[in-house]
């Protein structure tokens, strides 16, 4: 049971023990006070009838001779562990409807796995579950960049693009994926994620794609009068053949990205990351700056519609990126495109985009349609 706050368990005490001479000034209380009436809980150890107490080689004087007549006798002060327990009917009503409100449920396994998922075991899911808020930070695969904001400590986001094709380019082939996310919040400024591109079909070739480890942080944030920013960070490193069909095997790739979000007049949210990322194979390796942003608003309370784009390659590993043994030194890559999202509800909603590459190097068009949920 938690204590109540120490305020009420310090006073209380203080005025049992001036009680006897509160009596003594003024004559007027004429019952004794039980113990709902001075302490919410039965650690008091007050009692009526206070006994000769001895200091050293004096003997203190019983009390109760101090109190005038007619006078109820003082309280007493027993040892501790030897009071009787308070029970629910001995508690004022507030102090008994707060007890049972406070008190320590009963072990349950469901808890313990709770707990470890970093929820309080004595949540109940399914109102933990109706909090959950499947835009608030919103899903990552809907658009290019990656919003700076992290899932709660506990939070639990599925994303998945059933439909995402890739046109070809000078230094890739056509290319559909089903790609899927999946984060997990630490804390409520750290996020695990595994992504993939899944089920994956080029030419000549159909199986799964690579897994990717991610982890994401929110760092800072702040608001004033004339700017705003939220700045977060993240990096990956896609496996060469984690849960991949050996035609779909790829060469190490990982990125890093700086993660920044504005919220800008009129109800326009800015978003855009910085970073690198490192694509290799036996003969060749290439480092390639990379850059993605995306303006959106609220055309609704439900559905928003953004513009975005890429430089060289999107946030996560979804777009197909250089060949080293077929790209120049420095394969530019340039995409725009329009999109929008729709949040069904609290743990449900759908995205969709389509867009075009600006150079030969960049896949000629992309087409994602998507979901995420909220656990």
């Amino acid at each position: 049971m938690r204590r109540l706050p120490g305020s009420s368990r310090q006073c209380l005490p203080l005025a049992v023990l001036l009680l006897p001479a509160l009596q003594g000034c003024t004559g007027v209380v004429t019952h004794a006070p039980k113990i709902a009436d001075t302490l919410p809980l039965a650690e008091s150890r007050v009692k009526e009838g206070m006994p000769a107490k001895t200091m050293g080689s004096k003997e203190l004087p019983d009390s109760s001779t101090l109190a005038p007549t007619g006078s109820a006798p003082p309280a007493t002060l027993f040892p501790r562990g030897d009071e009787p327990d308070a029970t629910a009917s001995d508690l004022l009503p507030q102090q008994a409807a707060q007890a049972a409100a406070t008190d320590v449920s009963p072990w349950r396994p469901l808890g313990r796995l709770l707990k470890f998922m970093g929820r309080k075991p004595s949540e109940n899911v399914f109102l933990w579950r109706s909090n959950a808020d499947v835009s608030l930070p919103g899903p990552d695969l809907a658009n290019f960049p990656n919003s700076s904001y992290t899932l709660p400590r506990g939070g639990v986001y599925l994303e998945s693009s059933p439909v995402g094709f890739y046109g070809v380019s000078a230094i890739s082939s056509s290319q559909w994926n089903w790609e899927y996310l999946l984060r997990y919040g630490l804390t409520d400024n750290l996020e695990f994620r595994l992504f993939s591109n899944g089920l994956t079909a080029v030419p000549g070739a159909t199986g799964f794609s690579p897994l990717a480890f991610d982890t994401k942080a929110h760092l800072w944030a702040a608001d004033w009068d004339w700017f705003n920013v939220s700045v977060g960070a993240e990096a990956y490193i896609q496996t060469t053949s984690w849960l991949a069909s050996p035609a779909l095997y790829s060469p190490l790739q990982y990125a890093f990205n700086l993660l920044v979000d504005h919220d800008l007049p009129w109800g326009v949210s800015f978003e855009w990351n910085l970073g690198f990322v490192r694509q290799t194979n036996p003969t060749r390796t290439l480092y390639l700056p990379t850059f993605q942003w995306a303006f959106q608003r609220n055309i609704t309370d439900d559905i928003a519609l953004f513009v975005q784009g890429y430089h060289n390659a999107d946030a996560l590993p979804r777009v197909p990126g250089a060949r080293p043994s077929l790209a120049p030194s420095y394969p530019q890559q340039e995409a725009v495109g329009l999109g929008g999202q729709w949040s069904v509800n609290k743990q449900i909603a759908f995205f969709g985009s389509y867009n075009w590459g600006l150079t030969r190097f960049t896949p000629a068009y992309n087409a994602n349609l998507g979901v995420a949920l909220s656990f």
